[in-house]
This record gives C-alpha cells, structure tokens and sequence, in this order.
C-alpha cells in the first residue's frame, strides 16, 4: 500500500511500485471528502493514469430517477406477506458530485425513498441509509452518470388485497410492477397493463405509468391476493427475492 499526495498542477506519482503479472491495482483519490477509486490492470500502467474528480453539490434536481421498478416476487399467503424488490435507475446528468449534508438530516440533500406501512426485513446493499419518515434516504455520494439502486422488502396485506402512498419523492420518468404469472390473477392498479415479460424463462405479469412529477407518487393497490388454503398452510410459496437478487 502506497500513499502519495497531489502536487500544485494535479499531478501524483507513485515511484517503485511492484509489477506482478496478472495482478490489479486499486487506485483510490480523497478529493474534497469524496473517495474516488478504480482499479487497474498491468496495461494500464504503461501511461500515464488520469483520474476524474468532481466538485460536490446538495442540490437534489442533479438527480434523476429515469426508472423505478417494483417487483412482487414472492407472496406468502399462509402469513398474507408479500416479499418485494425495487429497482431504481438513477441519473446524475450533472458535473458535480451530490453528497447529502450529514451536518443537517433536515436539509433535503438526501435521496429519499418509501416503503410500504409495516414494512420489515428492509435490505439495501450497501447499507449506506438512514431512516426518514416511512422509508429511508441515500447517505452515499451520487457521482455524475448512471447508477442502480436496489433494496428488498416484505410487508402484510389483509384480506386479499392491500394499498398504500407510494411517494416518488423524487419522480420517475418510468414507473413499473411486474408479478409472477404464477401468483395467478393479481391485478394493480392505478397503473396501465402492458404485454407480459419473460425473463430466465418465467413471464410476469406488467403495469406501467410514466412521467410522475418529484413528491407526485400513487397509491398503489394489489388486488386478488392469494388467500390462505390447505396446502399454504402446510408449505410456503418458492422464493423468488434471491433469484432477483442475484
């Protein structure tokens, strides 16, 4: 491990670093608090290496969300519990870095996001959120470009149906819930049903709605829930969070 520090024009150097043939190298800057790292392989070494940095902003409309999927992955009729995923696709098209003001929960710098009521077993790779309201927030740096958000869920209906506010704080230029055909008759609404997708050979069942303002959000309905029968009672449905998660 190697430290250098960066001179006046911006540049740095390392002197007397090892070559080890089909080794990688990690390359990490600190710039204005922010960790920047890549990792490079023995070709790129030949060069000389540029590494990009940002200045850094708390303004939230650097921030897209270009697509927010919902997928149900799994209902557990025999507890009435359904385990869910969200995928989301962010875009920073901006040239700064937004960092969420740690100093100042209260300022709205941070990457907000909700959940159904009751909602537990909450997962977000990363682990780098905090709990706001009903959902959490983005503590991580957002860097200028594409990235995906993902987090699983699992929370109770009653009867055979359940709603709640979905709150797009920050919009969505696409929103979407896919279901198992396999889970039978579900129906979604307020959302517009499109053709079936078959991903990995099983076909889901689609609603989509397009174009929600920041802080719009829907209240979501599922409706035809499985009820409780004599085999749920014996045995629960195949889970399908870890073929998502993975």
């Amino acid at each position: 491990s190697l430290q250098a520090t960066i001179d006046e024009t911006g540049r740095f150097e390392f002197p007397q670093v090892e070559v080890v043939a089909g080794g990688s190298y990690a390359l990490g800057v600190d710039y204005d608090g922010i960790f920047y790292k890549s990792t490079l392989g023995l070709d790129d070494l030949r060069d000389e290496v540029q590494v990009t940095v940002y200045e850094t902003t708390q303004d939230l409309s650097a921030v897209t969300v270009t697509r927010q999927l919902l997928v149900i992955a799994e209902v557990d009729e025999a507890e009435r519990e359904i385990g869910a995923l969200q995928f989301v696709n962010l875009s920073n098209g901006s040239d700064r870095t937004l960092v969420p003001d740690l100093s100042n929960p209260q300022q709205m710098s941070f990457l907000r996001f909700s959940l159904p009521p009751k909602s537990r077993e909450i997962n977000v790779p990363g682990g780098q959120i905090i709990s706001v309201g009903t959902g959490f927030a983005l503590t991580a740096p957002v860097f200028p470009g594409d990235h995906t958000l993902s987090f699983s869920f699992r929370f109770p209906y009653e009867g055979n149906r359940v709603s709640y506010l979905e709150r797009l704080l920050q919009g969505a230029d696409l929103y979407q819930v896919l279901v198992p055909q396999r889970l039978g008759d579900i129906e979604v609404a307020p959302l517009q049903s499109v053709p079936p997708i078959i991903l990995e050979g099983i076909t889901y069942l689609a609603w989509e709605g397009r174009e929600f303002d920041p802080g719009q959000g829907i209240v979501l309905e599922l409706s035809n829930l499985p009820e409780p029968s004599l085999l749920s009672r014996l045995s629960r449905s195949v889970s399908g969070v870890t073929f998502w998660t993975v």
